[in-house]
């Protein structure tokens, strides 16, 4: 790969800086101009990402139509929301996914392209590290 001919043909997207889930902490910087001088960069926020529990009721207790709009128009999430796993009760009645993000606005963005099949529920979650790490001071 070439090396850019001057600074100026650098266009910076988007800057990831994420320290290692295993700390439990994920930390984004995001940059939404194509060229940013290095006092630009120097004062972009540092933005902690959240981890949502969200819990998804599909109506009528009917999986059908939830899987076919996921086969015919993939997630619907937007950009900035990281879906990470998910798992099916046994029954097909309900889902748990896990999904990231450093804006809640972009989780209720996701939440309108399904609530006319699914029921929501969303529960703001740590991991069970953070959690010991919170509470090993009263122990």
């Amino acid at each position: 790969m070439r090396p850019p001919d001057s600074m100026s043909q650098v266009r910076i997207a988007v800057l990831t800086l994420m320290k290692s889930r295993s700390t439990g902490l994920g930390l984004r910087m995001a940059a939404h101009s194509s060229q940013l001088s290095r006092h630009e960069q120097a004062n972009l926020r540092i933005m902690p990402r959240s981890l949502y529990m969200v819990v998804e009721h599909f109506q009528n207790t009917d999986a059908v139509p939830v899987y076919r709009r996921f086969r015919d128009r993939g997630r619907l999430a937007p950009a900035g929301l990281e879906y990470l796993s998910s798992w099916v009760d046994e029954k097909l009645e309900r889902c748990f996914q896990l999904m990231e993000t450093d804006d809640r606005e972009l989780l209720d963005a996701w939440i309108a392209n399904w609530n006319d099949i699914v029921d929501f529920e969303v529960h703001r979650v740590i991991t069970s590290k953070e959690a010991a790490e919170q509470i090993a001071p009263r122990l």
